[in-house]
């Protein structure tokens, strides 16, 4: 189930830093024991996307550099396991940045109590 929490949660960390998306599975998994957080971040990562609040970034781990990913080949990367997992030194993931109105949401508190959360 989505809230408002976790939604605030996931877009802190994307504001913090760069995450890498079992990061965020991390982050859900703080809030809600036993759930499926793969599930749930895929859910919110989506909502987030979809009111351009988040940009998905290739990046080495361990390593400077982003490289944008094109929207039309995220549905299909989302999907494999690898980016999921934790990677090892110098191995490809994929990580989440918030935009600038991502920030301007986060900030200024736009996101809602209910759904629909955003505006």
């Amino acid at each position: 189930m989505i809230t408002k929490n976790i939604i605030n949660k996931i877009l802190w960390s994307t504001i913090e830093d760069y995450s890498g998306l079992w990061e965020i599975v991390w982050e859900i998994n703080s809030l809600i024991e036993g759930a499926d957080s793969r599930a749930i971040a895929k859910e919110v990562l989506a909502l987030l996307k979809n009111h351009g609040l988040i940009e998905y970034y290739f990046a080495k781990w361990g390593q400077e550099g982003l490289k944008k990913i094109f929207e039309s080949e995220m549905r299909e990367l989302l999907e494999e396991d690898q980016y999921w997992a934790p990677p090892s030194i110098d191995q490809d993931c994929i990580k989440v940045g918030s935009t600038q109105k991502g920030e301007e949401y986060y900030y200024e508190d736009k996101i809602r109590s209910t759904s629909p959360f955003l505006p």
